[in-house]
C-alpha cells in the first residue's frame, strides 16, 4: 500500500489533523503530566501545578516543596500557529494534489447527474405519463374561446 494524499477523502484529511493534534498535544505536555503524576503518585512528594493565561500567554509549572521543577510559557500568536498551522497547510496541499473533478458544474447548465434515479434508465419508481385530461388552466382556456 502505497502513502498518496492525492486519494484522501474529506474523512481521511480531518482524521489526520486529528492525529496531528493529538500528537502536539502529547509531545507538548507530556513534561508537564510526568511532573503532576509524580506529585499526585510518589508517597512523600508535595507540590503544586498550575496553569494560567495572562499578558506573556499560557504559562504552565509544577513546583516541589516549594521549589519550580517544571515551567514552560507561549505566547498565544505561538499556540495559534502550532494549532493551525500545520492543519492549514496540510488542507492547502490536500487541495493542490487532489485530482481534477471530472465533471464541473457551471451555474445556469443543466446538471449531469440527477438527484433521484431515472426510471427509464434503470432506477426505481414509475415514469410519469401524460394524461389525456387538461389541467384546470387548460379547461377555463377552452371556455373562454
Amino acid at each position: 500500500m502505497t502513502f498518496s494524499i492525492r486519494q484522501w477523502g474529506v474523512g481521511k484529511l480531518i482524521g489526520a489533523w486529528a492525529g496531528y493534534w493529538v500528537a502536539l498535544g502529547a509531545v507538548a505536555l507530556a513534561p508537564f503530566g510526568r511532573w503532576v503524576w509524580e506529585l499526585n503518585r510518589i508517597p512523600g512528594y508535595h507540590g503544586t501545578a498550575s496553569a494560567s493565561l495572562g499578558d506573556d500567554g499560557v504559562t504552565i509549572s509544577a513546583l516541589r516543596d516549594n521549589v519550580t521543577v517544571f515551567t514552560a510559557s507561549a505566547s498565544l500568536p505561538e499556540i495559534a500557529f502550532w494549532v493551525a498551522g500545520p492543519p492549514l497547510m496540510l488542507w492547502l496541499l490536500w487541495l493542490m494534489l487532489r485530482p481534477p473533478r471530472d465533471e464541473v458544474d457551471v451555474v445556469g447548465a443543466p446538471a449531469s447527474h440527477d438527484a433521484l434515479p431515472d426510471p427509464a434508465r434503470g432506477g426505481w419508481g414509475h415514469p410519469i405519463t401524460p394524461t389525456s385530461t387538461p389541467s384546470p388552466v387548460e379547461r377555463s382556456d377552452r371556455r373562454g374561446s
